[in-house]
């Protein structure tokens, strides 16, 4: 069978390989065809890379967009936990746990911790009177095991008064139901308020 040049549409044919010159013996006419094709090689190899990267920015994009659909009660928490840090911090980004009264950034080392547990209590659990600046150690298990609790309740007395905070645990109890698009609006809402403050202090 007679041989052809590798490069579609050129296909001449070309002479046995005893008789080849140096680009006939690898396939090519000459080193134009030779060019060519390894341009073409390379689109081709550009183009599926280009696609494959589409493909994963797709799937990337849709995975977090099912993520924040599949718990947008997660997302409200965590603008609301942000926004009671941030709208806390003086115009330098400093902020003071509530149960020990350290002072730091808001975003190193603080949560936004409550003091009516979120696990327990849907009624307070987004209220912003319900969450102050902690450090990450007074909210872990300073609450759970430690004195921090107490320090939390007579920050919060002296913060609302005792009728206040009779009032609300009172309502501990309460179940407030809340749906997807609740939670979603509750997330716009706080981040827009969070968006303010980092103009204020000054980040981005």
């Amino acid at each position: 069978m007679a041989r052809k040049c590798t490069l579609n549409p050129c296909k001449s044919e070309l002479p046995s390989k005893a008789d080849s010159d140096k680009w006939q013996a690898v396939g090519f006419c000459d080193d134009g065809c030779m060019a060519r094709h390894g341009l073409a090689k390379a689109k081709k190899q550009a183009e599926r890379k280009r696609k494959a990267d589409e493909l994963g920015i797709k799937k990337r994009n849709q995975a977090l967009k099912k993520k924040v659909k599949a718990n947008p009660k997660a997302k409200a928490l965590e603008s609301a936990q942000l926004l009671a840090r941030i709208s806390s911090a003086d115009d330098d980004g400093y902020c003071t746990c509530v149960t020990c009264g350290h002072v730091g950034k808001f975003n190193e080392g603080f949560d936004g911790g409550h003091f009516i547990a979120k696990g327990n209590c849907s009624f307070w659990m987004l209220d912003p009177r319900n969450i102050w600046p902690q450090c990450k150690s007074c909210n872990g298990n300073g609450m759970k095991f430690g004195n921090k609790e107490a320090a939390y309740t007579l920050w919060m007395l002296d913060k609302f008064g005792r009728e206040f905070v009779d009032y609300m645990r009172s309502m501990e109890k309460e179940v407030t139901k809340r749906t997807a698009k609740d939670y979603e609006e509750f997330t716009v809402s706080a981040n827009a308020q969070i968006l303010i403050h980092k103009k204020r202090i000054g980040i981005k």
